[in-house]
């Protein structure tokens, strides 16, 4: 999404205050909270014991809790001042501003953010945990939950593997034979008991790798970073009244093919997770997850994480929507490949061994040539190629994608739109770019 589509109506709007309470955990009966997907990865961590001169491991799992804490706002006085903006941006019509999809989708700006709420979740069934971070200013919270082997599989109903048969791998073993999808935790929100309501998540498990198995027999596991705006959904971007519309006034629609592109990856390659890497802000969230569900995505909320803007619409994150969308971007996929190779990519060579792999999926539209072309010089071991939607008419050959992938084989990506029933062919098989 274009950076700064929001901030002229933000900036011209006074919204409400986040609400700061340090002396209540509990979720009001008028609070309401969003869970966002995340991954859990397990980590080895050494600790030198000077008294007996030794170095001791521990291997535990590190569950990230990510969500959103706020108090919808119904107040018309509030509806009323936001739709006034709009129509001034957008020249609404009287029909288009009582739109059912125009008031789903103001609806996540306008709310009362509550900052400094100390929350607890369960963990499956069994483990209740208080979370470390209070929820900041603008309502969202981060925290990290370390559960060892046994904590995690009671968790997710599992047996626990003996410390003796075999550690890692035992619970590679344990996880794959009790799940034909890529194994994924249920969190909830811990409530008062009075309140009937449930607001849940997913946190996606990615197994250890199997350090036994041999790197020339075994096809890497593969994962997708792909962006939204128009790489897989119409917003025509760069056409900013457009854009507007396209988010506030119609139905998301998917850019044709693009849905049975990512269903046959994940038929054919068994894709492990789809990450969705967007300047959009995380207001938007639910109606991003609500579209790809709908549109039948490959990788829709049972095998997905999203990574979007955080912004608050009274301090000065709300310049994050005009930040430059390629810093962002990078950082995010550097924070994603942190998840699979914990240590410092940077340490690995190009010929060393990667037992996950990505494919990029973008468009020509703002910064994803830019983006892509500085990930695949970083880490030209971890990706299988880079496909953009050319929607500005780009020639591989030209100086702007030149530029943007120097020093990158032109082998490793390549440009494709859905009427090029061409490329989308050469896209379809990832066995022969994996080869290249």
């Amino acid at each position: 999404m274009a950076a700064g589509f929001l901030l002229p109506i933000i900036l011209s709007y006074f919204f409400s205050t986040s609400s700061l309470s340090f002396t209540s955990t509990a979720i009001k009966n008028d609070e309401r909270v969003l869970l966002f997907p995340t991954m859990a990865t397990r980590k080895t961590a050494s600790t030198f014991l000077s008294k007996h001169n030794i170095t001791q491991e521990e291997s535990y799992w590190e569950v990230p809790i990510h969500g959103w804490i706020f108090q919808p706002e119904e107040t018309s006085l509030k509806r009323r001042a936001f739709l006034s903006l709009l129509r001034k941006s957008l020249d609404l019509q009287a029909e288009e501003e009582s739109s059912v999809i125009l008031k789903r989708r103001v609806k996540p700006f306008l709310v009362d953010n509550k900052g400094g709420k100390r929350l607890a979740v369960l963990l499956g069934e069994e483990e209740r945990r208080t979370l470390q971070q209070r929820s900041k200013k603008n309502g969202h919270f981060k925290s990290v939950v370390k559960l060892s082997d046994e904590e995690l599989c009671g968790a997710l109903g599992l047996t626990a593997p003996s410390s003796t048969d075999g550690g890692e791998n035992a619970l590679s073993q344990i996880v794959k034979q009790h799940a034909k999808s890529p194994l994924k935790l249920q969190v909830r929100m811990v409530t008062s008991p009075v309140d009937t309501r449930t607001f849940t998540g997913t946190v996606h498990i990615l197994l250890p790798h199997d350090n036994n198995s041999s790197s020339t027999t075994t096809k890497p596991t593969i994962s997708v970073i792909s962006d939204i705006d128009d790489t897989i959904k119409k917003s025509n971007v760069l056409q900013k009244n457009d854009l507007l519309r396209n988010t506030f006034l119609k139905e998301f629609a998917s850019v044709p093919k693009m849905s049975s592109l990512y269903d046959h990856w994940q038929t054919k390659y068994q894709v492990q997770m789809f990450h969705y890497v967007s300047s959009s802000p995380w207001q938007l969230y639910e109606e991003l997850n609500k579209f790809l569900k709908e549109s039948k995505f490959g990788g829709s909320e049972s095998s997905s994480t999203f990574h979007l803007k955080t912004i608050r619409l009274k301090d000065r994150s709300i310049l994050n929507l005009l930040a430059d969308p390629q810093q962002s971007k990078l950082e995010s996929i550097e924070n994603i490949f942190q998840l699979y190779y914990p240590t410092s990519s940077r340490e690995h060579s190009a010929s060393s061994s990667s037992h996950h792999q990505f494919v990029l999926v973008g468009d020509t539209g703002e910064k994803d040539p830019e983006v892509y072309g500085e990930i695949m010089r970083r880490y030209p071991q971890y990706i299988v190629a880079a496909f953009l939607r050319n929607v500005t008419g780009e020639k591989k050959e030209g100086n702007r994608l030149s530029t943007a992938f120097a020093g990158v084989g032109q082998e490793k990506w390549d440009l494709f739109h859905e009427e090029d029933e061409v490329s989308f062919k050469k896209m379809k098989n990832l066995d022969s770019w994996m080869t290249s």
